[in-house]
C-alpha cells in the first residue's frame, strides 16, 4: 500500500508487524529502500521513548531523540511533565480541560533541533508545539490556529510575540496534518515551520529577548478534544542538505498525515476569539500579555518601561503619579488595532492605549479623549497612578514587521 506525497518524492508502505519499509528519493536523485521499525514509543503502559532517556546534554547530533505515537489508555507516563491542565490518551494524546493544556518531554535538553507531530484541532482551538522550553516556560513553538493559519511564536515571561505568520494550506482541518518546527542557532535564532513536509514559515529572531539556550519540547492547546499523535524530537544533522527540516528521509518512521493538500485556508479569525471589530484581513495576532505574573518593578523583558513606573500583580499596574507609559519591545505595524481591559477606579482620568508609537519622536495615535497619544510605530499603554491593565492584552495586525 503505497501513498504519494505531493511536493516530495518521498514514498511509504504501511508497516508490517516487526518492520516497515521506506522507499525516498535522495539529493542525488537514487532511488533509496530502508527498512525501519514499526512506529511505537516504546513500552504502551508507561510511555517510556524507544530512543532511549535523553542525557539532558545540549545535543548537536542527528537522529531521533524522542518518539511517542500515545498508543496507551494509562494517560501521557512519566516520560511527559503535565505542567497544566489535564491529557488523556488512547491512539493519541488528548487534551482534557477547557484552558490551559501543556506537557513537556521529561529529561530532554536540545538546542539544534526539530519537533514534528500530527494534529487535529477541528476548526475550535490552537495546536501549538513548543522547541527550546526552559523551566519558567519560555520557548518557541509552531501554533496551528482554528482558521487554519500557521505562526511562527515567541513566548518570553508569558508574553506572545508572533515571528512569522501564513497559511497552513490544511483544508481539512478535522483530520490528522502533520506539523513541525525547527530551531537552529543561537545569534540570530533561524525558525522554520512545516506542514505535511513542505516549508511554510521562515523566521529569524536576533532580539534580545531571543530564546538561545537548550531546552525540551512539548505540546500545548486552549481546548479540550484537540488531538496530538506520532510526536517526534529529531537531532539537527551534521551533514547532508544541513537542516532538521522533515521532508527529508523519516528519521523515526513515516508520517501517516496522508496526501498533503494545497487546498485554501478559511483565513478566518485568529485563535484567541472574535474581537468585537473584527483583525485586519489576513491578520492575527501579533502580540499578547496577561500579566500573569509578580514584579515588583517593570513589566518583564517584553516591554519597555518609557516614562513612569509599572509593577505586575496578575495585571499591570501604573505606579507613579506621573505620566506611565510601556510600550511592547521588537513589534512594529502599520495595519493593526490594540486592545486591552482597563480599569481607572472613577479615580482619574482615561488612560490610553496607543498604537503607531515612534520610539524617541515624533507623535502618537490617540485612542483616548484625554489620553497622552498621539499619531505613528509601537503601542504603549500610558495612564496617570492607580491605573490597571489586565487580562489578555492583545495586539492585532495583518502580520509582524522588524524594527
Amino acid at each position: 500500500m503505497l501513498k504519494s506525497f505531493t511536493g516530495t518524492a518521498e514514498l511509504w508502505a504501511a508497516p508490517t508487524v516487526g518492520h516497515g519499509l521506506v522507499l525516498y528519493t535522495n539529493t542525488k536523485g537514487h532511488l533509496v529502500a530502508l527498512a525501519v521499525p514499526a512506529y511505537r514509543s516504546g513500552t504502551p503502559d508507561g510511555g517510556a521513548p524507544d530512543a532511549g532517556s535523553s542525557d539532558a546534554g545540549t545535543v548537536d547530533q542527528g537522529g531521533t531523540l524522542f518518539s511517542d505515537d500515545f498508543q496507551r489508555t494509562t494517560g501521557l507516563g512519566p516520560s511527559w511533565r503535565v505542567i497544566s491542565g489535564a491529557w488523556k490518551t488512547s491512539t493519541r494524546a488528548e487534551s482534557d480541560l477547557r484552558g490551559s493544556d501543556q506537557a513537556a518531554v521529561q529529561g530532554l535538553s536540545c538546542t539544534d533541533c526539530g519537533v514534528r507531530a500530527q494534529v487535529v484541532n477541528f476548526a475550535a482551538g490552537t495546536a501549538e508545539l513548543d522547541l527550546r522550553e526552559t523551566t519558567s516556560g519560555d520557548r518557541y513553538d509552531v501554533a496551528l490556529l482554528f482558521s487554519g493559519q500557521l505562526q511562527i511564536r515567541r513566548r518570553v515571561a508569558n508574553a506572545i510575540v508572533v515571528l512569522a505568520q501564513g497559511p497552513s494550506g490544511i483544508a481539512d482541518l478535522s483530520n490528522w496534518a502533520t506539523i513541525s518546527l525547527s530551531a537552529s542557532g543561537a545569534g540570530p535564532v533561524q525558525l522554520v515551520a512545516s506542514v505535511n513536509g513542505v516549508v511554510k514559515l521562515t523566521a529569524t529572531d536576533s532580539s534580545q529577548v531571543a530564546i538561545t539556550a537548550p531546552g525540551t519540547a512539548g505540546m500545548w492547546t486552549e481546548l479540550a478534544g484537540i488531538w496530538f499523535g506520532h510526536f517526534v524530537v529529531s537531532g539537527a544533522a551534521t551533514g547532508g542538505d544541513g537542516g532538521i527540516p522533515d521532508a527529508g528521509t523519516a528519521d523515526a518512521g513515516t508520517p501517516d498525515a496522508g496526501i498533503p493538500d494545497a487546498g485554501t485556508p478559511d483565513a478566518g479569525t485568529p485563535d484567541a476569539g472574535t474581537p468585537d471589530a473584527g483583525p485586519p484581513a489576513g491578520g492575527g495576532i501579533l502580540f499578547s500579555d496577561n500579566f500573569n505574573r509578580t514584579l515588583a518593578a517593570g513589566l518583564g523583558p517584553a516591554w519597555h518601561i518609557d516614562s513612569g513606573a509599572w509593577r505586575d500583580n496578575d495585571k499591570a499596574n501604573s505606579d507613579q503619579r506621573a505620566p506611565d507609559q510601556a510600550s511592547v519591545i521588537g513589534l512594529s505595524c502599520a495595519d493593526c488595532k490594540v486592545e486591552a481591559k482597563v480599569v481607572n477606579f472613577a479615580a482619574t482620568i482615561a488612560g490610553s492605549i496607543c498604537a503607531r508609537l515612534p520610539r524617541a519622536t515624533g507623535t502618537t495615535w490617540r485612542s483616548s479623549r484625554t489620553g497622552g497619544c498621539r499619531s505613528g510605530g509601537t503601542t504603549a499603554a500610558r495612564s496617570p497612578s492607580s491605573l490597571t491593565f489586565s487580562a489578555a492584552s492583545r495586539i492585532w495586525g495583518t502580520g509582524p514587521r522588524s524594527r
